[in-house]
This record gives structure tokens, C-alpha cells and sequence, in this order.
């Protein structure tokens, strides 16, 4: 009979270890339909936010509201996979006070386009806070 080493047995137990460890994080970053298609309506009502008369009060109003419960819906929603993060990241940028000087016209669209081009064209510029969700979603994205 081989006799078994600890090399060996500690090697075997880090083996299925890891391999247990990659099958979690697998499943973590799946992403569900859910928060998904919330980010889709949060993208679609930001982009109408762009062609709104800032006249009518009444549509104003309107619009800002369904964009208030859909971006609480995104964060309420159950998903812990690294895209749900990404996504929930993308609207703590948008609620950041860190925009600094760097806010401009274009820059509105850089959220709901999910522009990281565009994110760290303006990333000296911005202030500490969504320097580091900005940073956060870089990394998510293995552009840090």
C-alpha cells in the first residue's frame, strides 16, 4: 500500500477546496434577468431624461419619480453577483456629489451608456467619493 503524504492530502483537500471556491464565485456572478432589465428601464428613462421639456412640470415630475423607484428597485433587488454590483455601482456614481467641476453635457449620458472611456477621461477631475465608485466599477471590469 503507497503510503500518503501531508503534501499530498493537503494538496488534495486545497484542490476540491478551490474548485468549490470557483464554482461559488461562478454563481455569484451570474446575473439575474431581474436586475437586468430594471438597469434596461433605468437607461431607457435617464435617455428620455435627455429630450424632456424642461417646461412641463408635470412630465418632469412624472419622469424623475419612475426613475426614483426603478433606481430603488436596482438597489432593493436580491442579486450579489459582480454585474449586479457593477450596476448598483453605476447608480451610486450617478448619486454622488463627487462630480466636481466635470459634470458637463456630455458627461449626463456617460451613466446610462456605461462609459468607462468617458469615466476615466474625467477620473482626475473628480471628487473623492466617485473617484472611488468610478474606481470600484474600473476594477469590477479589470480596467483599474
Amino acid at each position: 500500500m503507497e503510503r500518503t503524504t501531508r503534501r499530498a492530502a493537503f494538496g488534495a483537500i486545497g484542490s476540491i477546496a478551490a474548485a468549490g471556491l470557483i464554482a461559488g464565485h461562478a454563481a455569484r456572478a451570474a446575473v439575474s434577468s431581474q436586475i437586468e432589465k430594471l438597469w434596461a428601464e433605468y437607461r431607457a428613462i435617464r435617455r428620455e431624461s435627455e429630450t424632456l421639456d424642461i417646461d412641463d412640470d408635470d412630465a418632469s415630475v412624472s419622469l424623475w419619480n419612475r426613475l426614483s423607484r426603478v433606481e430603488q428597485a436596482i438597489i432593493d433587488c436580491d442579486d450579489a453577483g459582480t454585474r449586479a454590483a457593477e450596476i448598483k455601482l453605476w447608480i451610486a456614481l450617478d448619486h454622488s456629489g463627487g462630480w466636481g467641476h466635470s459634470l458637463t453635457r456630455a458627461s449626463e449620458t456617460l451613466i446610462p451608456d456605461e462609459d468607462t472611456v468617458g469615466l476615466r477621461a474625467m477620473f482626475v477631475g473628480l471628487d473623492f467619493d466617485a473617484k472611488a465608485v468610478a474606481a470600484a466599477i474600473l476594477a469590477l471590469r479589470g480596467e483599474a
